[in-house]
């Protein structure tokens, strides 16, 4: 009974990962309609850039981990940029252009980081906590409760009107400036955090 209850932990903690990357792909999906087939590889290249500022820098792990969504948003950005030409021409445009900025992203961090893997240390402790006979990861806590801190904070708070729609509740868009350019950057850079 313990491995499995040990196992169901870890397979939430795999789970809450998931969980976060979809909220991101929620956010592009719910603003624009589009699925971002980059976006996976956007957290990707988060995940590299964390690991490495954590492990070869030396930063601190929260530190590490802002640089890392700093940049990432920075790459959404350009990324919607780059789209955003395409908004009212060709949804299958903009789909195969966002498959072509994963492809780019794949073969960038092979690049940079190359194609082995690499063990990363964990960043808030080593030792496993054991509650009841079980031993539980302290890193699969933190995730589990990143997670449901942000699906509880999506869940109770609404969404910010720049997620519902470029222009649904904006006062510009009721004397006619359009927000939709705002919208796509914002909802471009969100889901790489």
């Amino acid at each position: 009974m313990q491995v499995f209850v040990q196992t169901l932990v870890g397979g939430l903690g795999f789970g809450a990962i998931y969980s976060l990357v979809a909220m991101g792909f929620s956010i592009v999906y719910r603003t624009m309609g589009l699925v971002n087939f980059a976006h996976g590889d956007i957290v990707m290249i988060g995940a590299f850039i964390a690991a490495t500022a954590f492990m070869s820098s030396r930063l601190p792990f929260a530190l590490a981990v802002l640089i890392a969504i700093a940049l990432t948003a920075a790459i959404g950005l350009v990324i919607e940029r780059v789209l955003r030409p395409l908004e009212n021409r060709d949804l299958d445009l903009m789909l195969i252009g966002t498959i072509g900025f994963g492809i780019v992203l794949e073969a960038v961090a092979t690049l940079i980081w190359g194609a082995t893997g690499r063990a990363v240390r964990t960043p808030v402790g080593a030792s496993p906590i054991k509650v009841a006979g079980i031993y539980i990861q302290p890193y699969d806590l933190l995730i589990i409760t990143l997670a449901a801190v942000a699906a509880a904070g999506s869940a109770i708070s609404p969404a910010p009107s720049w997620a519902v729609s470029p222009s649904a509740s904006c006062p510009a868009s009721r004397r006619g400036i359009s927000t939709a350019a705002r919208t796509w950057s914002r909802s471009w850079c969100s889901p790489s955090s």
